[in-house]
Parts: C-alpha cells; sequence; structure tokens
C-alpha cells in the first residue's frame, strides 16, 4: 500500500493551495463521479489532466 500522503498529493485537491474546503457531501459526490469516469479506477486516464 502507497503512503497516503503521497497519493493524495497526486490529486487535483491535493495540488490545490490551501485554503481549500470540501464538505462529506460533496466529497462523496465528487468520490462517486470519479469513480464512474474512471471505471472503478481501471482507466485513470479518462479523467482529463491538470495544465
Amino acid at each position: 500500500m502507497e503512503d497516503m500522503e503521497k497519493v493524495t498529493e497526486r490529486t487535483w485537491l491535493g495540488r490545490s493551495p490551501e485554503p481549500w474546503l470540501l464538505d462529506r457531501f460533496h466529497a462523496y459526490a465528487l468520490t462517486h463521479t470519479v469513480f464512474h469516469l474512471t471505471n472503478w479506477g481501471l482507466e485513470p486516464a479518462r479523467l482529463a489532466s491538470s495544465p
């Protein structure tokens, strides 16, 4: 298992400067959307890349 801090740093939220806010409702919605877009993580390239 990878270090969670290193994994988080690779996400768009982890790279965003603070302060940011993500409440439980929106975190669920975001996770749900990402899972569907990436075929439950099997196709991560289906997400747009950050510049």
